[in-house]
């Protein structure tokens, strides 16, 4: 009865056709909407992490806009220039300083950073189409990427980086496919521009030379316009040696090679693979879809051996942190698979080389160059691997070697079921982990305000340590952060150390015998945290936890409430 239905209306069948590559032009776009529609709800998110640094600078550069490093703040417990405090080039300050000339608020400070977020998915479309990816599947993955959305809801540098490089990318393979000199010298200055957003940018010079030298085979004239981001690196190092006698670009680098010695070890390599796996959980449906019994036994065992290692590096932690630790290094495992997977079977391909050297030179960076590993440090690689994934598998032997790059739409179709699952999953976890730093930001915010305007009404002068957004809003309370350099003693004056936070120095008071006076509790409704030092959540930093979000029925958010004793003295 169907054939003769369907026989019986050539008209109908005739239109589904027609309207079959509408559906598929227009389907990608919808991705776009969607992330409008999931970022929208966020954009009230209290100012977190180092938010406040990024939001001081921009004010003041709206005083001084030629002195970018020239406020100094307390972050680390003294007061220091920015100079030493900010390990960031300022482009980022530089956009929220223009925002901030119509409000400070955070939804309006959100709100200017929504575009990049957005042009980045689009950016991920229009790189899929060109590698012969699919651009729907590809922007969703992207979209459903815990590292991703998270990252959107801040006002940190990341997503504007992340952005730049999608698009610097996409704009120097435009410029190669169509021999276009104007496209390359745009796409270099954009490279320049996406650098001075985050060092990391840097890498995008040797990525693209790489990929013109593995394409063309011989050095060209194409490589002629990365002189303008170089230009643009020295330009900035100069000026930055004329204002403050030190390269910044330097200074940043040193900075992390520091820290690096201090937190290295077998902990920041296992968080390495936890931290992927948690921030791009997708990867593991897709890779468990694709092997047979073998390879899902071998990823059976790496979730085993997750567990074993974290069990051995951290004692006394909540179930559900070793069992979350074994699932995402399974799923870090799965990134590695498909990464290398791709390369062995298209490894003739120029963009192949292109999307690999994008993807390992990102985890080797997060891995061992950056002083810590963090979800917002392997952020760059998410729309690379999106679209890695997303590009069918050709049979055997039919590996493409053609002059001219096909610029047309991917024509051959994904397996619905496997990309579906995973998109749903990723995410599924990706709206989670937004919504837990979102009610956690707004809930150390709350905190901040409460705590500033109870002792003040009760007469007491205000003082605090740590930083993230707990600082910024003390000090807009009106309340003071203790310079251990110049601590208040006095006995009419309160301290409030915020213990699930960063910068704070509780055996510094309590060696000189001050009194904890009152100890609170807070914490968030969902119980999942990214940030929980008792559960080992340390989305941004590995050095707080060793997977980057987690489950806790126990509230971190503790604040002690100190007082000097009766006879200490100013120091």
């Amino acid at each position: 009865m169907g054939k003769k239905a369907r026989h019986a209306n050539p008209k109908a069948i005739h239109a589904e056709e027609k309207l079959s590559p509408i559906l598929k032009s227009v389907r990608p776009w919808m991705v776009i909407v969607l992330a409008l529609l999931v970022l929208a709800p966020f954009l009230g998110k209290a100012l977190t992490i180092d938010d406040p640094l990024f939001v001081w600078q921009a004010k003041y550069l709206q005083q001084k806009p030629l002195d970018p490093f020239g406020l100094e703040t307390n972050w680390f417990g003294i007061s220091q220039s920015m100079l030493t405090n900010v390990q960031n080039p300022p482009v980022t300050c530089y956009w929220l300083a223009l925002a901030g000339f119509v409000s400070w608020e955070e939804a309006w400070l959100h709100l200017a950073l929504l575009p990049f977020p957005l042009l980045a998915i689009w950016g991920v479309i229009q790189l899929a189409r060109r590698l012969e990816a699919d651009p729907f599947w590809a922007a969703l993955l992207t979209l459903g990427s815990a590292g991703f959305l998270v990252s959107a809801t801040n006002l940190m540098c990341d997503t504007m980086l992340t952005c730049g490089i999608v698009w610097s990318i996409l704009l120097w393979i435009r410029g190669l496919d169509r021999d276009n000199i104007w496209i390359l010298i745009l796409a270099a200055i954009l490279a320049g521009l996406t650098a001075l957003t985050k060092y990391f940018g840097i890498s995008l010079i040797p990525l693209l030379a790489a990929y013109t030298l593995i394409r063309q085979k011989k050095p060209t004239w194409s490589l002629v316009p990365l002189t303008a981001a170089v230009a643009i690196l020295l330009g900035w190092h100069f000026w930055t040696m004329h204002l403050y006698n030190v390269s910044h670009i330097l200074g940043a680098k040193k900075y992390a090679e520091n820290f690096n010695q201090i937190f290295s070890g077998g902990t920041r390599y296992f968080a390495s693979v936890t931290f992927l796996g948690g921030c791009i959980m997708w990867p593991l449906v897709i890779v468990l879809w694709r092997v047979r019994l073998a390879g899902r036994i071998i990823f059976a065992a790496g979730a085993i051996l997750g567990g074993v290692i974290s069990v051995q590096i951290l004692n006394h932690l909540p179930a559900t942190t070793y069992v979350l630790a074994a699932v995402f290094f399974a799923a870090g495992i799965a990134v590695f698979w498909l990464t290398a997977e791709y390369h062995i079977k298209n490894w003739q391909s120029p963009e192949t080389w292109l999307i690999s050297l994008w993807i390992w030179g990102t985890l080797f960076f997060m891995t061992i160059m950056n002083w810590t590993v963090a979800a917002r440090s392997l952020l760059p690689m998410i729309p690379a691997l999106a679209v890695l994934t997303t590009i069918p598998v050709k049979p055997a032997g039919e590996t493409a070697k053609r002059k001219t790059p096909i610029l047309k739409p991917v024509t051959a179709s994904l397996p619905v079921k496997p990309f579906a699952a995973a998109a749903i999953l990723g995410l599924a976890l990706a709206v989670l982990a937004t919504w837990a730093d979102f009610d956690w930001a707004n809930g150390v915010r709350r905190a901040a305000n409460e705590l500033a305007a109870e002792f003040k009404a009760a007469g007491k002068q205000v003082f605090f340590q740590g930083h993230w957004g707990f600082q910024y809003y003390m000090e807009l309370a009106g309340a003071t952060i203790q310079d251990l350099q110049h601590v208040v003693a006095s006995p009419n004056a309160v301290t409030i150390l915020p213990i699930n936070n960063s910068n704070t120095y509780p055996r510094y008071f309590m060696e000189r015998n001050w009194q904890i006076k009152e100890h609170r509790k807070d914490g968030i409704r969902s119980g999942i945290y990214l940030t929980n030092v008792m559960a080992s959540a340390g989305f941004y930093s590995h050095i707080i936890g060793i997977v980057p979000l987690a489950f806790s029925t126990e509230k971190p958010d503790r604040y002690w409430l100190m007082t000097p004793p009766p006879d200490a003295q100013p120091r």
